[in-house]
């Protein structure tokens, strides 16, 4: 077989264009994760959209499907994505809890310095 003139051996072919590039596939795909204000930033552009096909193009260049938009849509209309905005995991202390704690170690101490038995 020859291509552009050259005759290539029987290993090559279309993969040796490749060969600069590395054909491996991960093991398991990677899920995306969008944060909300990327979210809310795609579903106010695609609002902006006026003519045909302009939304298609947004979605294009983004690398998204039209069910991500959709589904943020509506997150967007039950004003879910607004609240995504907040950082997750344990909420930041207000120090009530350390307070109580404190009160209650404060009231065992004095039972036990009291003692069973003894009256105060």
């Amino acid at each position: 077989m020859k291509v552009n003139g050259t005759p290539l051996s029987s290993g090559e072919g279309k993969r040796s264009a490749a060969a600069g590039s590395d054909p491996e596939v991960s093991a398991k795909a990677k899920r995306r994760r969008f944060t909300a204000a990327y979210k809310l930033s795609v579903v106010e552009q695609a609002d902006a959209c006026q003519t045909p096909g302009e939304i298609g193009e947004l979605l294009r260049r983004e690398g998204l499907y039209s069910s991500h938009l959709s589904s943020w849509r509506k997150a967007a209309r039950e004003g879910s994505l607004r609240g995504l905005a907040k950082k997750r995991g344990p909420r930041p202390s207000d120090g009530k809890r350390e307070a109580r704690k404190v009160r209650k170690l404060g009231e065992l101490r004095q039972g036990l310095a009291s003692g069973p038995g003894m009256d105060p």
